[in-house]
């Protein structure tokens, strides 16, 4: 899944953007630890 025109993902959770899919999977993990 990929945006033309930009490498940002974002959270389909929040909607946050993020510059990489490390970025996303961090922010991913941290808001199941937090629950």
């Amino acid at each position: 899944m990929s945006l033309t025109g930009s490498d940002r993902v974002f959270c389909h959770d929040c909607g946050r953007g993020f510059d990489s899919a490390a970025e996303l999977e961090r922010h991913v993990r941290e808001k199941q630890i937090d629950g």
